[in-house]
């Protein structure tokens, strides 16, 4: 290989991983993650994935949608969405096709992103704190009410230390 063709596959190979990098970086003023779920109860995976092909960088999880057991019953379908901070973007189905978005998850798998992060960004997306706690599948999570009264966001930290929110209409 010459010299010209190594430069250039060096110089793309940098590129990528500086995009890679620094795409999606904590802001370190205000702590704001990246994720912004689409959260129209009832849409069709169709709705979902125009929503990730806006996004500025984002990454398949799986294929085809596997089904979740207890406490969801649902189909699920994931995309990663901030690639430093590890975080996924996910959706809960009614049906195997797609269809009747019944709850979204936003999960760091970064431990060192904190529920504290997490919860900043909820509040700058017009969530608020309720100062509630609710049981949802056997754990407490910290609850959070979108400005419509329509929306809810679950917050936890699992026992790997790993922070994430969990979706759903009020109600549920």
């Amino acid at each position: 290989m010459n010299k010209k063709k190594i430069l250039t596959a060096l110089a793309a190979v940098l590129c990528c991983a500086a995009m890679f990098s620094s795409c999606n970086k904590v802001n370190p003023e205000t702590e704001l993650l990246n994720f912004n779920p689409l959260l129209q109860w009832g849409c069709s995976l169709a709705d979902v994935e125009r929503h990730i092909q806006g996004k500025d960088w984002w990454q398949d999880g799986n294929d085809q949608p596997e089904y979740w057991e207890d406490p969801y019953q649902c189909w699920h379908k994931w995309y990663w969405v901030d690639a430093t901070n590890e975080i996924t973007e996910q959706y809960l189905f009614e049906t195997e096709d797609g269809r009747n978005l019944r709850y979204a998850l936003s999960c760091s798998w970064n431990k060192n992103v904190t529920a504290d992060q997490f919860a900043s960004t909820l509040k700058h997306k017009g969530f608020r704190a309720t100062g509630e706690m609710v049981d949802f599948d056997g754990d407490y999570y910290k609850r959070f009410l979108l400005a419509d009264g329509k929306t809810e966001a679950l917050l936890a930290t699992d026992e790997d230390g790993c922070s994430f929110a969990v979706y759903r209409p009020v109600g549920k």
